[in-house]
């Protein structure tokens, strides 16, 4: 659908495919994944485990959206030499709009008593489409995504989306620490749902 659209007009609808893609992510996190402590992995999931552990120290602990600031901001100068401008462009832009989101859409606690398998399901089939819809504007929201696209240049026989799953496995792995074992196991539910359903999105991209 993007190839049959001018340069121009495909700059912008990759943009807004960013805008919506972390907005849907966003609502992932706030809606879905946060408020049951579930870990999906990348910047935003080191941002829960950090929220939870400064609870005691800051009210209602830090918030997601400052601690993806922060640990996305040193990540720009890496991704501008080894991928260029234009994808460092990007990065920025997605890693910005997604603390902006998280900022501005509000945390809802959905049930009031937790489900943790319609938490997983729901919230990983949400992130996915959100990724999804962030790699298809060619950009990345940072953090994992921006790491995976680094090793996708190294390794482009392997999907992007697979290459995160295996970062936000090792992300989610820390979440036992905090959250305990049984919701870092729906937590992986969440990883495997997300890389999944962004790699058929980017598939059906390209069909």
């Amino acid at each position: 659908m993007l190839q049959k659209l001018t340069i121009r007009q495909k700059k912008l609808a990759e943009y807004l495919l960013i805008v919506a893609g972390t907005a849907v992510i966003a609502v992932s996190l706030q809606f879905f994944l946060d408020p049951d402590g579930m870990v999906p992995g990348g910047f935003t999931g080191i941002a829960i485990i950090v929220k939870e552990l400064t609870k005691g120290i800051v009210p209602d602990g830090v918030p997601l959206w400052v601690t993806n600031l922060i640990l996305n901001v040193p990540m720009v100068p890496i991704v501008l030499k080894i991928n260029g401008w234009d994808f460092a462009k990007r990065t920025v832009v997605g890693s910005l709009l997604l603390s902006f989101w998280l900022a501005v859409i509000p945390y809802v606690q959905l049930m009031e008593e937790p489900d943790l398998f319609l938490t997983s399901v729901f919230g990983g089939v949400s992130m996915g489409i959100g990724v999804g819809l962030v790699f298809l504007g060619k950009g990345t929201t940072g953090g994992t995504d921006m790491c995976g696209a680094i090793l996708h240049h190294f390794f482009p026989y392997i999907s992007l989306p697979k290459l995160m799953q295996l970062l936000d496995v090792v992300i989610t792995s820390v979440g036992i620490m905090v959250f305990g074992i049984r919701i870092a196991l729906y937590s992986i539910i969440v990883v495997y749902l997300t890389a999944n359903i962004s790699d058929r999105i980017m598939e059906g991209s390209t069909s």
